[in-house]
């Protein structure tokens, strides 16, 4: 029961520094994010039983949160643009849902 809890206190931790650094712009690589937060986890609790099923809670959790707040919210996606051939500029472009 511990590891449980354990891993839903990891994944939340993670949702906030998400949402400090602008989760929208996250939002569009969800599955990215999702591989390199579970790889990352999975490393790091490497060794136990309980510590496995931590880093799996946490991945789920996390996996199930991003995806239901992309279906929710919406994303921001990066659009490449420029006004002249050499000066290109990242922008920023809303797409919004619900």
């Amino acid at each position: 029961m511990e590891m449980i809890i354990i891993g839903i206190v990891t994944a939340i931790a993670a949702l906030v520094v998400l949402f400090k650094m602008n989760i929208y712009r996250f939002l569009w690589a969800e599955v990215i994010v999702d591989i390199l937060f579970s790889a990352a986890l999975i490393m790091l609790f490497a060794g136990t039983l309980g510590g496995m099923i931590a880093a799996m809670v946490a991945g789920l959790v996390l996996s199930l949160t991003l995806w239901g707040l992309k279906k929710r919210l919406g994303y921001d996606k990066p659009v490449l643009t420029a006004e002249r051939w050499w000066k290109p500029r990242l922008a920023w472009q809303k797409v919004r849902r619900g």
